[in-house]
């Protein structure tokens, strides 16, 4: 009968600690993350949505060719002065790696506009470091973005081609 409690009590702890320790692998696990609810992942897609509507990647990419024309610095600039409401709680988005890619594409166009009105500011003297600025920014932030896109899905890897 003493025997009997004993592996009762042995079982019972057995089956508790196996149960612990499976419950704690999956929370740790890489695939917890991406155990998002629909209404999260829903949440996510618009504001990646509302973020490819304001940045549309070809007239992004084109604009960065012409940057130097008056207009297009203008039409640069403002666009970017909406970056900074993305990187606030209220657009934070639930998918962790998205949300680094996201915070990442949003610092570098940061980044970028204040080099532009550096370079709008600056004398004459000081156009050509600020063209090398703005062209390496302008570099990161399409580096930036390709990644984002990657991230979030909206865009396939680039296929190797064999050498």
């Amino acid at each position: 009968m003493f025997y009997t409690k004993i592996f009762v009590l042995l079982c019972s702890l057995s089956i508790g600690t196996f149960l612990f320790v499976s419950v704690r692998y999956l929370l740790s696990t890489p695939f917890a993350a991406n155990r998002l609810s629909s209404e999260q992942r829903a949440r996510d897609q618009r504001i990646i949505d509302e973020i490819l509507h304001v940045w549309p990647y070809e007239e992004t990419v084109d604009c960065t060719q012409y940057y130097l024309h008056p207009s297009i610095i203008h039409q640069i600039s403002h666009r970017m002065e909406l970056a900074e409401k993305y990187n606030d709680a209220h657009y934070r988005l639930h998918d962790e790696t998205i949300e680094q890619a996201k915070r990442e594409f949003i610092l570098s166009i940061i980044e970028l506009n204040y080099t532009i009105y550096a370079f709008l500011l600056s004398e004459e003297t000081e156009y050509s470091a600020y063209r090398d600025r703005i062209d390496s920014k302008l570099q990161v932030m399409i580096e930036k973005y390709d990644r984002f896109l990657l991230i979030s899905g909206r865009r396939k890897a680039p296929a190797l081609l064999p050498s």
